[in-house]
């Protein structure tokens, strides 16, 4: 009987902490291993990509959240988008017991993600999924873009 107790306990504090939070596929992730200089490219770049694709004067960009260890980087993201002229707001997920309130503004969900040659910046913008990769240089002090966007349209 003690165990289905602690069972039935556990479940329950595992499903409101499930509440608290987003899921890991609707939050953005900025690798700590990057440096806020490299972060801060590739934050500019996408803000750059994301001015052509909406109108930056006229949008509210509602950026996804990223894990606390990653808060420093996504700093540098959100003051890129602003620097561009978008209104940024975050996207807080409901507290235990609340619904969660409709959000105006357009969806903005990035990752990147890197490793020791290179660095993939991925976003989420208007039902479009745009990438690119990023070499670093030969002493690794600056990194450059590898190539163009790539620009994939998602389902409705």
């Amino acid at each position: 009987m003690k165990i289905f107790a602690i069972a039935a306990l556990s479940l329950a504090a595992l499903s409101v902490a499930g509440c608290a939070s987003l899921p890991p596929s609707q939050m953005s992730y900025a690798d700590p291993a990057l440096t806020p200089a490299a972060t801060g490219v590739v934050a500019k770049d996408m803000a750059d990509k994301a001015a052509r694709l909406v109108p930056p004067a006229k949008t509210t960009l509602v950026v996804s959240p990223t894990k606390q260890d990653q808060e420093a980087l996504s700093v540098v993201v959100n003051e890129a988008l602003r620097k561009k002229g978008f209104a940024v707001q975050d996207l807080l997920p409901p507290k235990p017991g609340e619904k969660a309130v409709p959000v105006k503004g357009v969806p903005f969900l990035y990752q990147i993600t890197a490793d020791e040659r290179f660095i993939l910046a991925r976003f989420e913008l208007t039902n479009r999924l745009l990438a690119r990769a990023y070499g670093y240089s030969a002493d690794k002090s600056s990194i450059a873009a590898s190539g163009p966007w790539s620009n994939m349209e998602l389902p409705k």
